[in-house]
């Protein structure tokens, strides 16, 4: 069972007088300091003063619907936890407080054992988020990357981005052009002990195999006709820093077998030498296609991609965190304005929900471009719907049909998200997919979603 390892603040709201009083008096006061509300009013009257770590929500209540206080409670703070109390039969209200964000669900009457274990991991994750947001501030400067995003996906890349900073182990980062990638190896850097070594990248894709032999392993004098001088390569430059290769899979065969010799023995030779020479560098790759299918077409080498495939961060399209569009449209919005001396404050609502419906095949880059575009039209006031590209205003890339995921790929990703908020208890996952449990195995085994331990 989770521990937190201080006292959590935690808010009850519920209108019953009888569980507010007998939660108050079954929750170790050692571990949690308990305040309550008995409607939505109070509830957000305590919340701003008190500043809760988790709210426990009761969704009958006396003057608001209990789902129509969790974006209210999320303005107060996005970081607060929230778990939702019901009665059993209301699993299609919890469904959608999940939607909103809560974080998970309590059915009435609840044990003591489930209600610590509950609270305690909530508490427990939350305070991860806070921590990981504080160590982003620590680690950025002004002009320093981040990846802009709140949604529950990207919290989960941010939240894998510094588990892996402070190591030096090889990263591979998987997910479509445009994603933010390059963002993301930056980011990397940043947080670990080499953040003040170099941070070097290369492209690996329309580069000959000569050219990109030389560019990642320098080359010696004469080692080739126009090799009028030696050259050191990426990884000599870079020793005690990162060097992010992007595009790996389009290295040719012969550069993938000597990049693996470097991961194996942190040593290479120039082009062209005789020597060996010793790196301390980290290595990042990415990868916007998938390399098993390489691995397949025999295009790229397998034990390079096990070395390579150390930690695998995915990063998601923009289509699938579609909740981060108009954070990510305002952001561009505010650099723009600032580097071009325009004076644009905002996206009328037609054209916001245009942006927020569109398929974005090109990810964040489309998007910033899009942004870019409408800002150089407007130059002030508020950005319209004639200002959109008219590739955005077509039917067939808006709207809910450019949405349409596969069916496989949505329902795996629901069912691993009934897994997450539940603590991997089938029983509760179940219940909340509304599903049998052995409906829900054979989902997960159909799949192949690894269930917490």
């Amino acid at each position: 069972m989770a521990t937190p390892t201080v006292p959590g603040r935690i808010l009850l709201v519920d209108d019953d007088p009888s569980i507010r009083e007998s939660l108050a008096a079954a929750l170790d006061p050692t571990r949690y300091v308990l305040v309550s509300a008995g409607d939505g009013a109070s509830a957000l009257s305590v919340a701003e003063g008190f500043s809760p770590e988790v709210v426990l929500l009761d969704l009958g209540l006396p003057d608001v619907q209990g789902l129509d206080l969790i974006p209210r409670l999320r303005e107060l703070d996005e970081l607060a936890g929230i778990v939702v109390l019901t009665a059993t039969s209301e699993i299609s209200m919890v469904v959608r407080a999940m939607r909103l964000g809560a974080d998970n669900f309590l059915a009435k009457p609840v044990s003591l054992e489930t209600l610590n274990d509950v609270l305690g991991r909530t508490l427990i994750a939350r305070r991860r988020d806070r921590q990981l947001r504080a160590l982003v501030a620590r680690t950025a400067g002004p002009d320093a990357p981040v990846l802009i995003g709140s949604s529950r996906p990207m919290r989960r890349v941010v939240a894998l981005i510094h588990q892996v900073a402070d190591t030096d182990a090889t990263v591979l980062l998987e997910g479509e052009s445009g994603t933010g990638k390059g963002l993301a190896a930056e980011m990397i850097h940043r947080a670990s002990v080499r953040a003040e070594g170099p941070f070097l990248d290369m492209n690996c894709a329309g580069l000959s195999p000569a050219l990109l032999e030389s560019e990642l392993f320098g080359h010696e004098k004469g080692a080739f006709t126009d090799a009028q001088q030696p050259k050191p390569g990426l990884l000599e430059i870079a020793s005690g820093g990162t060097v992010f290769l992007d595009e790996i899979g389009e290295m040719p065969p012969e550069v993938q077998s000597k990049l693996l010799k470097v991961l194996e023995s942190r040593r290479f030779r120039r082009v062209g030498g005789i020597r060996d020479i010793s790196t301390n560098v980290r290595l990042i790759a990415a990868s916007n296609r998938d390399l098993k299918d390489a691995l397949q077409g025999g295009e790229f080498r397998e034990d390079l991609y096990y070395r390579l495939n150390v930690f695998a961060i995915n990063i998601p399209p923009l289509r699938h965190r579609a909740d981060d569009i108009l954070e990510l449209a305002h952001h561009f919005l505010g650099d723009l304005n600032r580097t071009m001396g325009t004076r644009v404050d905002g996206f009328e609502p037609t054209a916001s929900d245009i942006l927020k419906h569109y398929y974005w095949p090109g990810n964040v880059r489309e998007l910033r471009n899009v942004v870019e575009r409408a800002v150089i039209l407007v130059r002030q006031g508020q950005i319209r719907t004639h200002h959109l590209p008219a590739d955005l205003l077509k039917p067939s890339r808006t709207g809910a049909a450019a949405a349409v995921r596969p069916l496989a790929e949505s329902e795996a990703e629901h069912v691993t998200h009934a897994l997450e908020v539940t603590g991997g208890n089938i029983k509760r996952a179940a219940e909340l997919l509304d599903i049998s449990r052995t409906t829900l195995y054979n989902k997960i085994k159909a799949h192949k979603i690894r269930v917490a331990e």
